[in-house]
């Protein structure tokens, strides 16, 4: 799909990417997967998170960590070495906002806090995949 990005309109390669946009588990699914099937995983959850809210999210779906690569890339390329440091202290104060407005003062709590709004694919994902007891309990809201 990455190489659909890079090829011109019109493109074999960008006709393949359009056709495949969809293959594979998006990154919360697979958290999800791995968290009920698993109890004795440590799961890092990456591809796609692109903000402190998205890292949070996935610990939120039982990531024990959460990884980035391309907006530190990036910020690494357009702005060098304090770009990153100002991007991984936005991530951070993201990450404690949601903690925050979570009502929870620390990551172990905001794990262990099993209350979120569930909507559009993931909450498909789940309902087709019959995991909602395990997920979430009786603590989810719907959207």
């Amino acid at each position: 799909i990455v190489e659909g990005y890079r090829s011109r309109e019109g493109s074999l390669m960008r006709a393949l990417a359009n056709t495949f946009q969809d293959w594979g588990i998006p990154t919360p699914a697979s958290i999800v997967e791995v968290a009920v099937a698993t109890k004795n995983v440590f799961i890092i959850g990456s591809g796609g998170v692109r903000s402190g809210l998205d890292a949070s999210k996935c610990i939120a779906l039982g990531a024990d960590y959460s990884g980035a690569a391309l907006p530190f890339l990036r910020a690494y390329y357009e702005g060098g070495v304090s770009a990153i440091l100002q991007l991984l202290n936005q991530f951070m104060i993201e990450m404690k906002t949601a903690l925050a407005l979570s009502g929870t003062s620390d990551i172990s709590q905001f794990r262990r806090r099993k209350r979120f709004v569930l909507k559009g694919k993931l909450l498909e994902w789940i309902t087709y995949r019959n995991l909602m007891r395990e997920v979430c309990w009786d603590t989810c809201y719907f959207l």
